[in-house]
């Protein structure tokens, strides 16, 4: 999965993209049925009324289920992008906990190292 995607799937503009697509490609569609029908039709007036009536209902519900299927893969996406950055999180933390737990050990040892030298030294200084 790109980042641009998983980007995208946060902020919403791949779903306003699909919006914009669908919508577009199916209004071009009704428009260009409606055209041909009415060149292409010899009906009366009532009849083509009623067939444009018709194709704007048929029309409506394929813009409705594109819709349903488009947030269906947003929402599908932003799942994903989610647990994509949860386990990157986790990742992070991860990494971050161990170089945090060397440096602890290092400074202990050093620590422990200090003392001793310490000690070393007031046992040197208290036999003079």
């Amino acid at each position: 999965m790109k980042f641009d995607e998983i980007l995208g799937a946060i902020n919403g503009k791949n779903r306003k993209k699909a919006a914009r697509n669908t919508a577009t490609g199916l209004g071009i569609g009704v428009a260009l049925g409606a055209i041909a029908g009415l060149l292409f039709a010899p009906k009366s007036g009532k009849e083509t009324r009623q067939d444009i009536k018709v194709a704007a209902e048929k029309g409506a519900q394929v813009v409705k289920e594109a819709a349903e299927k488009g947030a269906e893969v947003v929402k599908e996406k932003a799942h994903e992008a989610s647990e994509f950055a949860k386990e990157k999180a986790q990742a992070a933390s991860e990494f971050a906990k161990e170089k945090l737990g060397k440096k602890k050990a290092g400074a202990t040892g050093e620590t422990g190292e200090v003392a001793e030298e310490c000690e070393d030294e007031n046992v040197e200084s208290a036999e003079f």
